[in-house]
């Protein structure tokens, strides 16, 4: 009995820690990316960042590494027609939350993922994660549409984190 209750705690364990983030059926994947990794053979031609199926919204346009929210762009667009993504975060060693918001014009329409991501001087570097985050897309109206937050998001009592 007592490896029996070992197992069943270990299995809800695993399953509580590697369930996407999702709020209306949206699926956030998320990760530290370093420079290596967005470099392609295509820029040793070209000396330009070749974007790939990939729509990039950082902070620090010029700053590629970074942490980042990825989120399937035909999920959303499926729903919706995105005009802005709005970002709140507690990021490491800050009490405040940050807020980014990124307009999504007309011509980023060429790629499969949305990477949003906070850049350069903007996250603390490799080893850090977010305390807790919130990913929201507005509509043309202005209107919320879809939502996706870490689980701290709210309080236990199941209100919003303010400043």
């Amino acid at each position: 009995m007592r490896k029996f209750g070992k197992t069943v705690f270990l299995v809800i364990l695993a399953g509580c820690s590697s369930q996407p983030s999702t709020k209306n059926n949206l699926l956030v994947e998320q990760r530290y990316v370093p420079l290596v990794d967005f470099q392609r053979i295509g820029e040793y031609f070209s000396e330009e960042e070749v974007p790939g199926s990939r729509i990039y919204f950082r902070t620090d346009p010029d700053q590629r590494e970074g942490y980042y929210w990825i989120v399937d762009r035909d999920e959303i667009a499926s729903a919706i027609n995105p005009t802005e993504i709005l970002l709140s975060v507690q990021i490491p060693g800050s009490p405040q939350i940050e807020r980014y918001s990124y307009f999504i014009n007309s011509t980023q329409t060429n790629g499969s993922e949305y990477w949003i991501g906070i850049t350069g001087d903007d996250w603390p570097g490799p080893r850090f994660r977010p305390v807790a985050w919130q990913l929201s897309f507005l509509d043309e109206d202005g209107t919320l549409s879809m939502t996706s937050e870490s689980f701290l998001w709210t309080t236990p009592t199941g209100t919003e984190i303010e400043d």
